[in-house]
């Protein structure tokens, strides 16, 4: 379903751009993408197909998302590699935080 959605997006967002419209649109990365080792080249794969608009596609993996610090610190590091920005929408962002994902190459956290 992430896939879906994501491409949608980028469908979206190529048509905003040709239209005169910069507007970055957020796409949540749900726990079942996060298990996925070829998210980040699915995801890198879609943006390029639709004109390397990744800038404007920032990714939120939710707290419920965060399955270790390991996984996540991976995720994070080829994502950021191939241009994403990321964030942790959390409301625990404090919880992480202090669990060491201050080390990954997350751009911010949010809170709800």
């Amino acid at each position: 379903m992430d896939g879906y959605v994501f491409e949608e997006v980028c469908k979206m967002e190529m048509k905003l751009l040709e239209e005169g419209h910069a507007l970055p649109i957020s796409v949540n990365l749900s726990c079942v993408s996060v298990y996925d080792d070829n998210v980040a080249d699915v995801y890198d794969d879609m943006a390029m197909k639709y004109g390397n608009i990744i800038k404007y596609l920032p990714i939120k993996i939710t707290e419920n998302a965060a399955v270790s610090d390991v996984k996540i610190h991976k995720l994070a590091q080829k994502m950021t590699k191939y241009g994403f920005v990321l964030y942790m929408d959390t409301f625990w962002g404090w919880f992480f935080y202090s669990c060491g994902i201050r080390n990954t190459s997350f751009h911010n956290t949010q809170a709800r």
